[in-house]
């Protein structure tokens, strides 16, 4: 975990850097939020009409965007990771939990691609659940490294 500042771009900076991931991303900045884009092959599993599986590979982005609230402008198809209830800025412990999901579903959707292009596996949706980010910051509490400094978004 990176030394927190109070600025949630800075600290998403390092904390990406930290880790390793299977797709290039791109951070980027604007008053309204931090997005990460993510370029590559993005998996979509599929059903046709008599429940066969359709495998979609279409090149394009997986993006995600640490907002204080959800507005019109978002993209569509876009990961919007709000403050928790009753917060104005985001708990460290918080957002290393949402990247601990965003980190492995990204590298999980890489890999399901290698898989399948070798002819095995399944191909899942990146889909950043609201469960999932709670198992995680369970995990981090659990760990003790629970940290409830609060990161705003600022330039």
């Amino acid at each position: 975990m990176p030394e927190p500042e109070n600025n949630l771009y800075t600290y998403l900076k390092t904390a990406f850097s930290e880790r390793e991931w299977a797709y290039p991303y791109e951070l980027t900045f604007n008053p309204k939020g931090a997005f990460i884009q993510w370029h590559g092959y993005i998996p979509l599993d599929s059903r046709s009409e008599d429940n066969q599986e359709v495998v979609k590979l279409s090149y394009g982005y997986i993006t995600f965007i640490f907002a204080e609230k959800k507005s019109p402008w978002m993209p569509e198809n876009t990961h919007v990771i709000l403050p928790q209830k009753g917060k104005r800025g985001f708990e460290v412990s918080y957002v290393e939990a949402v990247l601990d999901q965003i980190h492995y579903q990204v590298n999980r959707a890489y890999f399901q691609v290698r898989e399948k292009a070798r002819g095995r596996g399944k191909l899942t949706e990146v889909k950043l659940s609201d469960a999932a980010i709670q198992a995680s910051l369970v995990n981090i509490k659990t760990a003790n490294r629970f940290d409830d400094r609060e990161l705003r978004i600022e330039e």
